[in-house]
């Protein structure tokens, strides 16, 4: 295989996935300092948050991708302006609905007392702040695919860092609650877009929202280039509000607290396969745009091989770690809460055999121009083979079964990737 593809793939992979856990790792310390300060109903109210976050993220990652994807493509410097004032249309969409309706949204999953405020109090800010998200996300999916990935891993991680930095002091220090969390995470997207502001006045031909008159046609394909991400998004949030909803009947609050440790430590390995994923992307719509269908296999098969070694090397630190990691988020000691997550995170973590692999052919497919087949992946696995795994398994085997669904589903999922990947990638003529 050629050194120089080789060297060019696992310098956007690296970067990206750098990126993408600095991402989670905020996530992760907005639950490890809610934990300390709000027990196991911060825990569990952060996780009836996850459905209305994943609706915003997956909609911002699918005008980021979208339009990105189709520059790298075409070269079309005029798409920024058409993707800057998409997002901002979407993204003050959801902020006022989002601070509308966040009571009625958090009550309808089956959040009450307590718990419904704190998750309130936590949707409405932070969705309230959706522009900078969509902002934020815009500039650094443009930054990488204009073949800068350093620039935007930087902007990533410096948002990170902010984000945890701040999550302490907010949290423990100043005793704000899920309020603090929610302005420490909405802080996080204004420091990746300073970091990004000097690049930006630099690229002013490319990162001009001037560029051209819009266009609804353009538009609507940077909605369906990017469709794919979107639907995942939205598929893990009904999938996390169906896993709520059955673990309540359960096991209660407790057991929903412990799908919000397994959840959200899942989010890191998440991270990385969709690193993976984002960081192979722009190569595979440059090679697209070239016609270079054997580099595009080449970075496929890279890709392939680095989600299955990572899988490995995760499971078997999640396998032997399980009580040290549940402990960490489990300040209170609280027993039943020990023994489910534990249980739950060693079952629930086999699903990442499967879901690194389709999470790479989903983003490929994508990135190779084939929408339609990256969206029925996408559909596939948050959906129409997720639920009924979930409600089926939970059924013959309660709480066991639970955990179990995500694995069996992104199996099944697997084999409609293979045939996709096979046609595009292998069938077609070069």
């Amino acid at each position: 295989m050629d050194r120089n593809l080789v060297k060019v793939f696992l310098k956007y992979v690296s970067l990206s996935v750098a990126g993408m856990i600095g991402i989670s790792f905020y996530i992760l310390a907005d639950t490890f300092f809610i934990a300390k300060g709000s027990g196991s109903d911060g825990l569990a109210a952060l996780n009836f948050t996850f459905p209305p976050w994943y609706i915003m993220n997956g909609t911002s990652l699918m005008i980021a991708i979208g339009a990105s994807s189709r520059f790298s493509i075409s070269k079309n410097k005029k798409l920024f302006s058409h993707g800057f004032y998409t997002a901002m249309f979407f993204g003050c969409l959801i902020s006022v609905t989002a601070i509308a309706f966040a009571p009625s949204a958090v009550a309808f999953m089956g959040a009450d007392g307590g718990i419904k405020e704190m998750a309130s109090v936590y949707i409405r800010i932070l969705l309230g702040a959706s522009p900078l998200f969509f902002l934020s996300n815009l500039l650094i999916f443009f930054a990488r695919n204009d073949a800068n990935p350093s620039i935007a891993m930087k902007a990533m991680l410096a948002g990170s860092f902010a984000n945890i930095i701040l999550d302490y002091v907010f949290i423990l220090l100043f005793d704000m609650g899920m309020t603090g969390a929610a302005l420490a995470t909405i802080i996080s997207p204004i420091t990746s877009i300073l970091v990004l502001l000097k690049y930006i006045l630099k690229r002013r031909d490319l990162f001009s929202p001037f560029a051209d008159r819009i266009s609804l046609r353009i538009s609507m394909d940077i909605l369906s280039m990017g469709i794919y991400a979107f639907l995942s998004d939205i598929a893990a949030g009904i999938s996390v509000f169906y896993f709520n909803i059955l673990i309540l009947e359960n096991s209660g609050a407790i057991g929903v607290a412990a799908y919000g440790i397994i959840a959200n430590t899942a989010l890191v390995v998440n991270a990385v396969f969709a690193g993976i994923g984002q960081g192979m992307q722009p190569l595979i719509a440059d090679f697209k745009g070239k016609g270079d269908i054997f580099s595009a296999r080449k970075i496929l098969c890279l890709s392939i091989v680095l989600s299955a070694g990572f899988f490995l090397i995760v499971y078997l630190l999640v396998f032997f770690m399980a009580s040290q990691i549940v402990s960490s988020f489990n300040s209170l000691n609280n027993t039943a809460l020990k023994e489910i997550a534990e249980n739950g995170i060693r079952i629930y973590f086999l699903s990442f055999a499967f879901s690194g692999i389709n999470i790479v052919f989903s983003v490929c497919l994508g990135a190779y121009d084939q929408p339609k087949e990256a969206f029925a992946v996408s559909i596939l696995r948050g959906i129409a083979v997720m639920l009924p795994c979930l409600f089926l398994l939970n059924c013959l085997l309660g709480l066991n079964g639970i955990w179990m669904s995500p694995a069996v589903a992104e199996f099944v999922v697997m084999f409609v990737s293979l045939f996709f990947v096979r046609k595009y990638f292998y069938l077609q003529k070069a």
